[in-house]
């Protein structure tokens, strides 16, 4: 179980916690269940602090600056998070990093289609979608993408009770 911090963006009777902390209101964020695949000690380094590198393997919802808050509480030190480098969001990893000067705008057909189910659809399909109509079932569960001829995006689409319904259509 984690208790986020005070300053976290969870929303407290519509507002967000850190809004209320600079109003000066007391904020209690209830704790919740995250789980830790693993903490691998990379450094430990003694200066004028003790700087510890980790790398953290968890559950999405996670606040790493919570580790470093709940490990220096533990160890009866305080502890405080001074970086935090994101190494893997699933499905992506650095290895799909740029740099901000090489930096570019992949297509999103590769992009969405690597998070979540590819339905390709034909010319005739694609039409029936940009009027808003369904399609026939798809074969996976849970909302998916529909991929034109073209290899562009045609929709996202969810199966309902009448097929494939658009959620959201790409009009190109």
């Amino acid at each position: 179980m984690q208790k986020p911090s005070k300053v976290s963006a969870k929303k407290i009777g519509g507002e967000r916690a850190y809004d209320l902390v600079r109003e000066g209101k007391e904020v209690d964020l209830p704790a919740r269940e995250v789980t830790i695949y693993s903490i691998e000690i990379l450094e430990i380094r003694h200066d004028t602090f003790v700087d510890i590198d980790i790398d953290v393997e968890c559950s999405s919802g996670t606040y790493i600056r919570s580790i470093a808050r709940d490990l220096g509480d533990a160890l009866k030190v305080g502890g405080h998070l001074t970086a935090l480098r994101r190494t893997q969001v699933d499905p992506f990893t650095l290895d799909d990093a740029t740099s901000i000067e090489d930096s570019r705008v992949l297509p999103l057909a590769l992009t969405i289609g690597a998070l979540m189910p590819v339905r390709e659809i034909d010319v005739m399909e694609r039409n029936e979608l940009t009027f808003g109509r369904a399609l026939t079932r798809s074969t996976f569960d849970g909302p998916g993408v529909a991929i034109a001829p073209d290899g562009e995006v045609a929709a996202i689409i969810e199966n309902r009770e009448h097929g494939a319904q658009p959620l959201t259509v790409f009009v190109s």
